[in-house]
């Protein structure tokens, strides 16, 4: 995750292990907040119901759906196949 300066300039990086275990979406549950400089919190974006997933979006969420599929790609080496770019019923945006 990046860190910046009171700029906006990314300046280092940090690794958060437990964040770094959430998977993506388009559509995510969770959100990460910092609430120090060296403290990240996951919080819910949305109601999450027991048992489902958390995630994340690694890319901006407003991007049109085959530019956020393109930069995933292009950074995470996947194709995307979350409910949102999928167009499932259901799944908000797209």
């Amino acid at each position: 995750f990046g860190v910046r300066d009171a700029s906006g300039r990314e300046v280092a990086c940090a690794l958060f292990p437990g964040a770094s275990l959430l998977n993506h979406a388009c559509a995510p549950s969770c959100a990460l907040a910092r609430s120090a400089p060296d403290t990240l919190l996951v919080v819910a974006a949305r109601t999450v119901a027991a048992g489902d997933e958390l995630t994340l979006s690694y890319v901006p969420m407003g991007l049109p759906r085959g530019l956020r599929r393109a930069k995933l790609r292009e950074s995470y080496y996947f194709d995307c196949a979350c409910a949102r770019c999928a167009g499932r019923a259901g799944a908000p945006g797209g």
